[in-house]
């Protein structure tokens, strides 16, 4: 196995030391064959000088191949083209993506396609043959090895067959033999894998089996661009409706968290009330507590003054007035008075 210097991808050789690829990803083919849709003139009236260009080699008519594959199965842009404007988008898919090799030009390109084209349908040919006989006990290889004896037994040995496995499964090459084969020249058969205005709707042919048989026709331009409109179309929907989605769940986990956050307030609220209250009822418990040793404090000192107030009446009432000075002896005799009349008032 060695690297595909076209397309970077591993190539094989069969039984036959024929190399065949892996067909190069469609982005690449589409985004060359749209890259030159615009860029289809003719170099005819230009005056160029003509170098000897090197023979193709089966890398370059495998990469051929497939760009004529590409661009003549393609359903959106290569609709009612003519012969000129078909191998235009081949030969600019071909020059951009050629790799080491070197720049081909449309007649060359198309000149050599020809050739690919004649050989590969004579081969076709033998290869149909041999299956409408369908011999017992043959496997596919050894249909193609008859084949290829057939072939060598005519003319030169067949030297395109990794071109030819390329080709021989494609409804378009189907269509492109049997017109080959029915006498058409180059012009109508480039009418026939080019499609026509006239068919450029959805409606398919049934497909033709020269080679292989059974194949569907690649789908028409409206119906490739109906799926492309329904697979957007699909997209914005699935788009859309993950977007509510999406903000469904965004208003619920915002809801949600609005919800727990009143929560968590409302507990945190109670808890600063019942603080609050643990608080007030403690200070109304020292209140009481003050206001009970104010009055015992006010107790103790009524007492107190009452005690000196009878020490003091006791005094005065013991005072002998005929041994005090006269001038004291008016005084202490209405003290005297005083007091006895307050003990000797009838109480009420």
């Amino acid at each position: 196995m060695h690297p595909n210097p076209q397309f970077g991808m591993p190539q094989q050789f069969d039984s036959y030391g024929m190399a065949h690829f892996r067909p190069p990803t469609e982005a690449v083919m589409q985004q060359s064959i749209e890259g030159h849709e615009g860029d289809c003139t003719s170099s005819i009236g230009k005056k160029q000088v003509k170098v000897k260009q090197s023979n193709f080699s089966a890398d370059e008519d495998v990469h051929l191949t497939k760009w004529w594959v590409a661009v003549s199965t393609d359903p959106v842009i290569n609709t009612g083209q003519r012969r000129e404007g078909f191998w235009s988008r081949i030969t600019n898919g071909y020059n951009s993506n050629r790799g080491p090799h070197v720049e081909r030009s449309l007649k060359s390109l198309s000149s050599r396609f020809d050739h690919i084209k004649e050989q590969c349908a004579k081969f076709s040919d033998y290869y149909t043959q041999i299956l409408h006989v369908n011999p017992s006990g043959m496997s596919d290889a050894d249909k193609t090895t008859e084949a290829l004896a057939r072939f060598a037994s005519t003319q030169k040995p067949f030297m395109l067959m990794h071109c030819w496995k390329i080709l021989k499964d494609e409804p378009k090459w189907q269509d492109l033999v049997v017109m080959s084969q029915s006498g058409k020249n180059n012009e109508q058969e480039d009418d026939c894998y080019v499609t026509s205005p006239s068919n450029q709707g959805d409606t398919e042919a049934e497909p033709s089996t020269p080679s292989s048989g059974g194949t569907k026709r690649p789908p028409g331009r409206d119906s490739s661009k109906a799926k492309k409109q329904k697979s957007a179309s699909s997209s914005a929907s699935a788009a859309s409706t993950e977007y509510v989605s999406k903000m469904h769940d965004l208003w619920s986990d915002r809801f949600s968290f609005m919800k727990e956050q009143q929560v968590e307030k409302s507990k945190q609220m109670a808890e600063l009330a019942n603080l609050e209250k643990e608080k007030l009822d403690r200070q109304m418990e020292l209140e009481e507590r003050r206001l009970a040793l104010e009055a015992r404090r006010l107790a103790k000192e009524e007492r107190v003054d009452e005690s000196r107030l009878l020490a003091e009446e006791e005094h005065i009432l013991n005072i002998d007035l005929d041994t005090c000075k006269p001038s004291l002896r008016v005084f202490y005799k209405a003290q005297q008075d005083k007091i006895l009349a307050k003990y000797l008032a009838p109480s009420s």
